[in-house]
C-alpha cells in the first residue's frame, strides 16, 4: 500500500484514492477508472451488430467499483486498517462517460452524461466506420491502446448555507434571598462555508475490460 504522509488524509490504496469518515470504520473512495458494466454471467456489455456494411454499437459503461473490486479493495484496506468496516463512493457529479477510439488521435464514437446517480452508469451507442469496428474488435480480443474508456466528473464541494436553531432550559441559582427559578431561551446561527469541486478525468484501456480476474 501507498499511503499519505497524513495517516487521516487520503492514501492510496490498490491504485484507487480511499480516505476515512467519521469514526474511522467507514472508509470514501473516488472512482479511479470507468469499466464496461457486465452482465449476470460475468460478460462485458459491449455488442456490435454488424449488418452487411454497416455496424451498430451498443455498449453499458459505469464508473462506480463493481461488486467483486469494491469486496477486493476493502479487504486490502482491511489489511492495513482492520477496523474498516466499510467502503462507500465519494459524492460525485458526472460529466461525461464515452468510448474513444484511436485512428491516429483518440475520437469519440459515443459519449453520455450518464444516469446521474450511483453507480453512474451510462448506455452508449453508435453507428461504426469499418476502422473505428476494426480498433473495438483489437480491443475486446486484449489489444491495448486501440479504444478506451473516458470519465470526467466533479468531486465534493458544496454550497455554503447558514443553519438555524434555538437553545433553551431552566435552572435554580442561589441569591442572597435564597433560591431563584429562571429560564433561558437563545437563537443559534452559524455558517458554513462552501468549498470548491475539483474536476477530474479519468480513462481506462478498453481491453482491460475483457481481461478475466480472479478475486
Amino acid at each position: 500500500m501507498t499511503a499519505s504522509s497524513d495517516t487521516n488524509g487520503p492514501r492510496i490504496v490498490g491504485g484507487v484514492e480511499v480516505s476515512p469518515k467519521g469514526d474511522g470504520h467507514t472508509w470514501i473512495y473516488v472512482p479511479s477508472q470507468p469499466s464496461l458494466e457486465r452482465s449476470d454471467t460475468g460478460s462485458p456489455l459491449l455488442q456490435i451488430i454488424e449488418a452487411g456494411p454497416v455496424a451498430f454499437l451498443a455498449a453499458t459503461v459505469r464508473l462506480a467499483l463493481s461488486e467483486p473490486d469494491h469486496s477486493a479493495l476493502l479487504a486490502q484496506l482491511q489489511a492495513d486498517d482492520p477496523t474498516a468496516t466499510d467502503l462507500q463512493a465519494a459524492p460525485i457529479s458526472v460529466e461525461r462517460m464515452a468510448l474513444e477510439v484511436w485512428t491516429g488521435s483518440w475520437t469519440a464514437i459515443a459519449e453520455s452524461a450518464g444516469s446521474g446517480a450511483f453507480p453512474w452508469t451510462a448506455a452508449l451507442t453508435a453507428s461504426l466506420a469499418a476502422e473505428t469496428t476494426a480498433a473495438l474488435k483489437a480491443a475486446a480480443a486484449g489489444t491495448a491502446d486501440r479504444a478506451r474508456l473516458v470519465a470526467r466528473f466533479q468531486v465534493g464541494g458544496s454550497s455554503g448555507q447558514v443553519r438555524e436553531g434555538t437553545a433553551s432550559g431552566q435552572g435554580w441559582a442561589e441569591t442572597s434571598a435564597g433560591s431563584a427559578g429562571y429560564v433561558y431561551r437563545g437563537e443559534l446561527d452559524a455558517t458554513v462555508e462552501p468549498t470548491a469541486s475539483t474536476s477530474r478525468e479519468v480513462t481506462a484501456d478498453l481491453s482491460r475490460s475483457f481481461v478475466t480476474t480472479d478475486h
